[in-house]
Order: C-alpha cells, then structure tokens, then sequence
C-alpha cells in the first residue's frame, strides 16, 4: 500500500514513472500540428487547382473587344494545355495576333482549325483563317506545351483590340 502512494504522489507531481520526456513530447505535438496544417494547405491547393489538371480554379476566361479567351489558369510544365479564342471573323481575312512571348514560352501542338498562313510581324505572330461567314463567331483552339516553369505571358487581338492572358506553369 505504501509503495502506491509513492507511486501516486510521483504522478500528481507532474514527473513521470516510465521515462517520458515531456519537452520531447511538446516538441513531437508541435511538428505533427505543423505537419497537419501543410497537409490540409497542400490538399485545398490541389482542389483549386494550383497542380494543373482540374480543381475549382482550373479554367478562367478573358475578354476585351470581340475576342474571349478560355485557358487554363495553372498548367504543369511539358504537359498538354488548351487555350480557345473566340472571336467574330471579319472578312475578307479572319485573323489573330499574338505577341510573340506566349508563341516563344509554348510548343504548339496543334491549331484548330489550321491556318492558312501564319508569319512574324516585329514581336507579334499573325495566325490567318480561312473565309467564314461574317456575324458568327469563330472558335480557335490551340494545344501547346509550356516550355518553362513561372508565369507565362501572353496578348492576343484582332482589329486592334484583345485581352492579355496570363497561365502560372509549375513543375
């Protein structure tokens, strides 16, 4: 009966009986907390879509005069993107231009429909399509590749106006 209320007495003292180290514990709680919280940012990151390959954020849109752009907002380095830009044709010559920085960061893929010509103008790049009827809208899709990790820049227009793009590429 005595050596239980020694054995008592230790433990309402705060020292423990069978060799733990309570500091080592403090330091062992704060490390799986820490690790807990990066495992939840790194799961509502993958769910916005920061990884490239869906999430809620995964598609955006941009617009300015009579060109919408539908690309995605984070791509993955040296995997396949779509970027789609609609537009109403003007005739006789529907066309883009893009500068030149989005056609140096990607490898095309493909361009849906396939231009009928396509040359270098200063720093920008003049894509031209075959006559469509005038008063609809043409879509154009273009598969590429990112060359690079970080943001990658672009602008495209018709008939002067047209919004600039940004894609943020990770590995």
């Amino acid at each position: 009966m005595h050596d239980l209320w020694i054995f008592m007495a230790a433990s309402q003292e705060g020292r423990f009986e069978v060799g733990e180290d309570a500091e080592f514990q403090r330091l062992a709680w704060r490390f799986q907390n820490v690790g807990f919280v990066l495992l939840l940012l790194f799961l509502a990151a993958g769910m916005l879509g920061i990884f490239g390959g869906g999430g809620i954020f995964a598609r955006t849109t941009a617009s300015a005069g009579e060109i919408t752009i539908d690309y995605d907002r984070f791509a993955r380095f040296s995997t396949s993107s779509e970027l789609e830009v609609t537009f109403l044709p003007q005739a006789p010559s529907p066309h883009l231009i893009f500068d030149r920085r989005f056609f140096d960061g990607v490898d095309i893929e493909k361009i849906l429909p396939a231009p009928l010509a396509m040359s270098e103008e200063g720093s920008n790049v003049r894509l031209i399509f075959s006559t469509v009827d005038s008063g609809f809208p043409m879509a154009v899709k273009i598969f590429h590749k990112p060359r690079h990790f970080g943001a990658l820049h672009g602008h495209v227009k018709t008939n002067g106006a047209g919004p600039s793009f940004t894609q943020y590429i990770s590995p």
